[in-house]
């Protein structure tokens, strides 16, 4: 059986902080968490500005008929910005322990942290939909001004300078039962089609190809909708039954083959954590993001050896990272919020 051998030899504090930094180092290098979703769904920018500015469109491409002057449309009048917010992450221990012979490791934790600095974006993106944030799409340019529709609500119009286009309910609710007889992702399929764009047009966006983001504890649930040959479909009374029953109340079920299978993802996000709400990403119109993650481009490493302040009091070394990173809800338009009620 495969094994490795340690030399049972010491080393000095200062020598082991070297070999943790260097771990840590190349374990950022390649490291991947098992899905990054935060960045395929929406988009993760790298940067180490203080203040990021992020232009959202108001408008869309359409065309009208000539009448002797060609009208221009802005492209941007929105935005939304946001700073970086500090993260950190360290660990310490006494520096006796680290140079005696039979210290062999820092029990993985240069790949842990470099997991979990990865792993950041969904961790931030998680908290914000659950959350659900005002949108800085509805603050007023002019005053500054900020609205008061959060990134989920039954009202956003298609165009906020034209609400007479009319709106859509991005916060929705469904059944365990509707999901798993195909009733729900007929419904999606309706609901996709209908977002209009600024121009009072179909805005292309589609729930075939999308996919469905959900806690642990819905992922069988989607797993048997998307997956699974066939669904029973419920037949309710029609007046025909003999003996009588009530109207509407279900007296038989019919096996019919899954029209619905393969047609969505779904994804399963360790970092959700409210039970029976997941989320709906449609496809369509690219750049229409549904939040924006900023990380900064490295991280720093904060070490204390024996020569530090730190040592001398509590006769401890460490070694400790710090990065910038912070994630905002953009548009609402792509993505869906459901609640299962039964």
């Amino acid at each position: 059986m495969p094994f490795t051998t340690y030399n049972a030899v010491s080393r000095t504090a200062a020598r082991a902080l070297e070999e943790f930094d260097e771990s840590f180092r190349d374990a950022l290098a390649i490291s991947e968490p098992e899905t990054l979703w935060a960045s395929q769904f929406g988009l993760v920018v790298s940067s180490d500005a203080l203040k990021l500015t992020f232009p959202i469109p108001l408008d869309a491409a359409g065309y009208h008929e000539f009448k002797g002057e060609i009208k221009y449309r802005t492209l941007y009048s929105r935005a939304l910005s946001m700073k970086g917010r500090i993260w950190q992450d360290g660990v310490e221990e006494f520096a006796r322990i680290v140079e005696s012979p039979d210290f062999i490791d820092w029990s993985g934790q240069p790949a842990k942290m470099a997991r979990e600095w990865t792993r950041l974006p969904n961790t931030l993106v998680a908290e914000m939909l659950e959350a659900n944030p005002v949108l800085d799409f509805y603050r007023d340019p002019d005053t500054g001004t900020a609205g008061s529709r959060e990134l989920f609500a039954a009202d956003h119009p298609f165009n906020v300078m034209k609400t007479g286009l009319g709106d859509f309910d991005n916060d929705r609710e469904t059944t365990q039962a509707n999901i798993l007889n195909g009733t729900f992702f007929r419904d999606l399929k309706m609901y996709a089609r209908s977002i209009k764009g600024p121009n009072g047009q179909p805005m292309g966006l589609r729930a075939d190809g999308g996919n469905i983001l959900c806690a642990p504890a819905e992922a069988d649930l989607f797993d048997e909708a998307l997956k699974q040959d066939s669904v029973i479909r419920a037949i309710s009374n029609d007046g025909a039954v003999t003996p009588p029953a009530a109207a509407g109340t279900v007296v038989a079920g019919v096996v019919q083959s899954n029209r619905h299978k393969g047609t969505m993802g779904s994804t399963v996000a360790d970092e959700l954590t409210t039970a029976d709400v997941f989320y709906v990403l449609l496809v369509g119109n690219a750049e229409c993001h549904p939040w924006i993650v900023q990380q900064g481009s490295s991280v720093e490493a904060i070490v204390h050896d024996k020569s530090s302040d730190r040592y001398k009091s509590n006769l401890k070394i460490s070694y400790a990272t710090i990065g910038e990173a912070n994630s905002a809800a953009a548009l609402p338009h792509k993505i869906v919020r459901y609640t299962i009620t039964g």
